[in-house]
């Protein structure tokens, strides 16, 4: 059971990191190609790391839910 959940959480650590990795990249890129103040460009960050961040969470529990779902209990 102890193995299971270390596993669990090396998944969920390496997955978070890369997403976050490929989220920093991708959001420099966009952002520096778009023409606007750097207020403007500050603020559609946050919003887009805010977007990306909630997309992020609603995947690791749909991957990881659906991956190892819950045992049913049974009443004898």
């Amino acid at each position: 059971m102890a193995k299971r959940r270390i596993s669990i959480l090396f998944e969920i650590v390496i997955y978070v990191i890369t997403s976050f990795i490929f989220l920093y990249i991708f959001t420099g890129v966009y952002l520096w190609s778009m023409d606007i103040g750097s207020t403007n460009r500050l603020l559609f960050g946050i919003l887009l790391s805010i977007q990306f961040l909630i997309i992020e969470i609603w995947v690791i529990f749909r991957e990881f839910s659906s991956r190892y779902p819950k045992k049913e209990k049974t009443i004898l």
